[in-house]
């Protein structure tokens, strides 16, 4: 790798003078930021360690030089690249050390990413999570599982449930790249990308053997039990690890003050298994099979078991839950060759079938039905070429939807409607093609990395309830009609990192993202926080993000600190109408979305002492875009959901040669009342006058009870505060004992 660098940064400059009144603001909140980074621990990404214990604790020594110096990445270039020396802001949580996903206990992929700058895991329901990055969330950031997309053309604009489908033991670590990410990864990339880079048998390394885990979770203010069985081999150069997970959770008791929230338990069933084989030194294949079930998630928020929080009103449904199955079949397939046009390459390819069936009860009598079934087919080809020009990453990719979808009526019990469609189209395909390259180019002591990506959509939508002719029925003449429409794009990247002083690397760059429209933006029709009817004749969006950053590292302090501002040309905005269908908001979609968001994100690492690591991260953003309002036409409000200033720190002890480590943190979020159009309307969720703000503290450690045996404890929520996520539909638990044994063989 060499030396890293930067590139002339442009000017950044408010789209609208709507901005101008809060920049005497933000420029305090920079100064302060910026201060701070230089005394504030930053957060020096977790490194993955082995998953036998004992590795995990003769890892110490490695933890303790702070792993951001040798960590790799894969996730921001598409290439193994030393994170200290990525152009761009990014973030890792493994399974072990002071933020890991089992040290902490977390209970999901997303509440794993809590304590990171610049996200912010909003909860529809318990098991409904979707983490907004830097201000965008569901269509506007791309998930990856194990470098396969999860997005599919029908997420929707607002929060969705799918990250909730990746099951956290599957995961090594979650990589996060905050900021666009289209140019490598396509359509939707504006937030951020995130990769659940998956597992895979690493307990024998090189050795032969056969072995088996055991882990056991139970949560008391989730009222819930976890139970994960495994078994891993090692036979020459094939290695297997395949397990089950069952997760069962009760009604979620909130904080002071709200207690039992009824109607939120749910149950997940999970299976997985994975095959790597060596073919020889040049040839490596990987088949993976992931198989994710979830029976009865509720949305609370919209029954009459709903709990108030600060005002918020009840929902006037008796049942509205989701069943919802993800299968993935991929085979991958890494070579290094000695062609003149690559001297690496990865070929994989990938089926995934995503289902989903809600049933609500409106009342005593009317119960409906809807599902969605998404069959996505993918191919993905990837080169690695070294030249005098610099080090090439280039490729191509492929996804195809196959998308069914229905909606039944019932009253007492029978059948007397069999709608056009579902929540979106049925009968519909819509195809995505990429193809991208990306140049890492040395230029005295600087890289400066330069990519672009054209990228061709098209959606053909077979059943489509038209808007125009009322009610669902298909036998009504004119209200069936079919949609065809395509959409291509090109954006570029041009970013770069330069050592600025021995310890301390200056990155940035002007980086453009954009989003094709899919089938959620032309013919959604659901019922959500809003009425949704279908719109076509709908454009692109289009994003360009302005950053620049410093990352610095010591021997016992590591730091990284950026600003950013992305303005927006085009988006597709859901705004009220002012009229209300079944006593929820109807909503119309439009591109008239230009604005702007920007902000300040801080996080690092600490350790003063072998023994002692403190972690801390901050959060501050601000935005806004235009939006319609039934009275006064097309105005400047402020972003959806937009996260409110956060701070979190977790300080670790870690006593060399001891069998136990303990750990604490805090995380405070500020009241959030700068509120969208739609926002003032989700009454259910966000209480009158904005979410008030919160501070949690959380409590735990792990120890060795014999050599195969560890117990995990945590103590999240100690002061009981009863809170809620901005944005969300339900309060997270009160105070919360969690306990863990996990046991090998």
């Amino acid at each position: 790798m060499t030396t890293p660098n930067t590139a002339p940064i442009p000017p950044i400059r408010p789209k609208t003078p709507v901005w101008m009144p809060r920049r005497a603001r933000a420029v305090r909140i920079a100064s302060l930021a910026l201060t701070l980074a230089c005394f504030t621990p930053a957060y020096a990404q977790d490194a993955a360690l082995a998953d036998d214990p004992a590795a995990a604790d003769d890892a110490t020594a490695a933890d303790s030089a702070l792993t951001d110096a040798v960590e790799i990445v894969v996730t921001a270039t598409r290439r193994e690249s030393r994170s200290f020396d990525v152009p761009a802001s990014v973030s890792t949580i493994g399974r072990d050390g002071g933020m890991g996903i089992e040290t902490r206990l977390r209970r999901t992929v997303t509440d794993a990413l809590l304590d990171l700058p610049s996200v912010m895991v909003q909860k529809t329901g318990y098991g409904q999570a979707s983490p907004y990055i830097r201000g965008f969330t569901g269509y506007r950031t791309v998930m990856l599982v194990d470098g396969i997309r999860l997005n599919n053309s029908t997420f929707r604009s607002g929060p969705n449930q799918y990250w909730a489908t990746i099951d956290p033991f599957t995961v090594e670590r979650i990589e996060i790249v905050r900021g666009p990410g289209s140019v490598l990864y396509g359509s939707d990339a504006v937030g951020g990308v995130a990769n659940a880079v998956g597992r895979r048998s690493t307990r024998f390394g090189d050795e032969d053997g056969v072995g088996a885990r055991t882990f056991v979770r139970w949560s008391d203010a989730e009222r819930s039990w976890t139970v994960r069985g495994e078994a891993e081999a090692r036979q020459g150069d094939v290695s297997i690890l395949a397990g089950a997970t069952y997760r069962s959770y009760g009604d979620l008791r909130a904080g002071n003050g709200t207690g039992k929230q009824p109607n939120s338990a749910y149950r997940d069933t999970d299976g997985d298994i994975r095959l790597d084989w060596r073919q020889n030194a040049d040839v490596n294949w990987t088949f993976a099979v992931q198989h994710v079930d979830q029976n009865n998630v509720p949305r609370t928020h919209k029954t009459v078991k709903a709990v108030p929080f600060r005002g918020t009103e009840v929902g006037t449904e008796l049942r509205r839950d989701l069943d919802q199955t993800r299968d993935l079949m991929y085979a991958r397939s890494s070579l290094f060759t000695d062609a003149f046009f690559a001297d690496s390459a990865e070929i994989t390819a990938s089926f995934q079938e995503q289902s989903e069936t809600r049933t609500r009860d409106r009342d005593t009598s009317r119960t409906d039905k809807q599902g969605v079934d998404v069959a996505t087919f993918g191919l993905q080809a990837q080169f690695d070429k070294s030249t005098s020009w610099g080090e090439w990453t280039y490729g191509v990719e492929w996804w195809r939807d196959d998308v069914d979808s229905y909606r039944k009526d019932y009253v007492d019990g029978s059948l007397v409607l069999k709608r056009v469609q579902g929540a979106v189209a049925d009968d519909s395909r819509y195809d995505l093609v990429g193809v991208y390259a990306q140049d890492e180019i040395a230029w005295g002591d600087a890289v400066i990395t330069a990519g672009g990506r054209w990228t061709y959509a098209k959606l053909r939508a077979g059943k489509v309830d038209n808007p125009a002719v009322s009610g669902g029925d298909p036998n009504t003449p004119g209200n069936v009609m079919r949609l065809s429409d395509s959409w291509s794009d090109v954006v570029g990247s041009l970013r770069a990192v330069y050592p600025v002083a021995p310890q301390w690397n200056a990155f940035g760059g002007v980086s453009q993202a954009f989003r094709a429209p899919n089938l959620s933006d032309l013919t959604r029709l659901d019922d959500t926080s809003g009425v949704e009817t279908p719109s076509p004749g709908l454009d692109s969006e289009e994003y360009t993000t302005y950053e620049a950053g410093m990352k610095g590292q010591g021997d016992v302090w590591s730091v990284q600190t950026s600003y950013w501002y992305t303005d927006i040309n085009g988006a597709i905005v859901p705004s009220p109408t002012g009229r209300s269908i079944g006593g929820t908001p109807e909503i119309r979609k439009d591109n008239i979305g230009d604005g702007w968001v920007h902000g300040i994100e801080v996080q690092g690492r600490l350790r003063p002492t072998p023994e002692w690591t403190i972690d801390g991260s901050f959060s501050w953003m601000d935005g806004e875009i235009d939006q319609i309002d039934p009275k006064r036409g097309v105005v400047s409000e402020p972003l959806s959901r937009m996260m409110p200033l956060t701070t979190s720190a977790t300080l670790s002890y870690r006593p060399q040669a001891a069998p136990w480590t303990a750990w604490a943190s805090v995380r405070r979020a500020e009241k959030q009342n700068d509120l969208s159009l739609k926002d003032r309307t989700d009454t259910q969720r966000i209480p009158d006058g904005g979410t008030p703000g919160y501070t949690v503290l959380s409590i735990g450690g792990r120890i060795a009870l014999w050599e195969d045996a560890t117990l995990i404890i945590a103590l999240d929520n100690v002061t009981n505060t009863n809170y809620r996520i901005h944005g969300s539909g339900i309060n997270e638990p009160g105070r919360n004992l969690v306990i863990a044994l996990d046991v090998r063989f």
